[in-house]
C-alpha cells in the first residue's frame, strides 16, 4: 500500500528527471491523486494554474511558470 508520503516522494522524482526549466510544454496523464500531488509539488516550485480538487477525465488543465 502506497502511503501519501511515498505519493509526495514519487511526485518529486517524476519532477527531477523532467526538465521544467526548458521552454517547452510538457503533457502529463495520471490518475486524479497521483496529479493532485504533483500539482501541489509543482506550484511548491513556483507554477501557477487553476487546477480544481476534482479533476475531470479528458480534460485539459495549464500550469505555467
Amino acid at each position: 500500500m502506497e502511503t501519501k508520503s511515498n505519493t509526495i516522494m514519487r511526485a518529486k522524482n517524476f519532477i527531477s528527471k523532467i526538465d521544467i526549466n526548458k521552454d517547452r510544454d510538457i503533457l502529463i496523464v495520471s490518475h486524479g491523486f497521483f496529479l493532485l500531488t504533483l500539482v501541489e509539488e509543482l506550484k511548491s516550485l513556483g507554477f501557477k494554474g487553476d487546477i480544481p480538487i476534482r479533476m475531470g477525465n479528458g480534460c485539459l488543465y495549464i500550469l505555467e511558470k
